[in-house]
């Protein structure tokens, strides 16, 4: 399934898919993080006039997906170097911390939240 993911990408899309390993079939997502670029303003953006929108609804949405196995495009994202070394042994459910999960989306939120407050401020909303 496509999800709309927009804000830290216009046009950007998560992935949810079942995958079958073992025996065993996991909800995966791959997710595109919403992470705001340095320098990139929520709000007064001519070009993209729909922003802060757009983040908030894509925080809203990956906050309500529930991943059995979770990445994201980006390694920090997902911690890859802390969740696998190389040489590792075979294990899907090193991806599979939903808490290492909510608190990035978490994250993201308040970092959102924190960017719109000040730029609201300093705008006068």
């Amino acid at each position: 399934t496509v999800h709309n993911s927009p804000g830290h990408t216009p046009g950007a899309t998560s992935f949810t898919l079942p995958v079958r390993d073992g025996g065993k079939t996991y909800n995966v997502l791959i997710a595109n993080m919403p992470g705001i670029n340095q320098g990139v303003k929520l709000l007064g953006t001519p070009n993209l006039p729909g922003l802060a929108d757009d983040f908030r609804s894509t925080i809203a949405a990956l906050g309500k997906m529930t991943p059995d196995i979770w990445v994201s495009s980006h390694a920090g994202q997902f911690n890859l170097h802390e969740v696998y070394k190389p040489g590792d042994p075979y294990n899907p459910a090193r991806f599979g911390d939903l808490a290492a999960y909510r608190a990035k989306i978490a994250g993201y939120k308040k970092a959102y939240e924190d960017q719109l407050a000040e730029e609201s401020a300093s705008i006068g909303r």
